[in-house]
């Protein structure tokens, strides 16, 4: 799947952004560019999920702004899911906010 779409401010175009995404059985990869009007400049994403069985996903993404990302899903049981998230900045490796991460449980009814 590709698309094209544009972004307005309110007066006048923001951004134009271009994405693909391709799925082949377990496997979905997509990128997307981005440019923005206003501030001429240019960002790219390009990310991926693996189904690994059918209550276990991974997903990685990598930006041109040298953040990449990381995340584990898990259904426990119909009841509860599990993620797991990790982030690198490597922009901003000497920061203590280079690397963030994260758990999250959901229960549902």
């Amino acid at each position: 799947t590709t698309a094209v779409k544009s972004t307005f401010d309110g007066k006048a175009l923001s951004a134009v952004i271009a994405s693909a995404h391709v799925k082949n059985g377990k496997t979905e990869v997509g990128s997307e560019l981005t440019y923005n009007v206003t501030k001429g400049d240019t960002s790219l994403v390009f990310g991926g999920k693996y189904q690994v069985d059918d209550k276990t996903s991974i997903k990685a993404k990598l930006a041109s702004n040298a953040r990449a990302t990381f995340g584990v899903t898990h259904s426990f049981s119909p009841l509860l899911t599990g993620n797991f998230g990790l982030q690198f900045d490597a922009a901003n490796a000497a920061s203590s906010d280079a690397v963030k991460y994260g758990v999250k449980f959901a229960f549902t009814q």
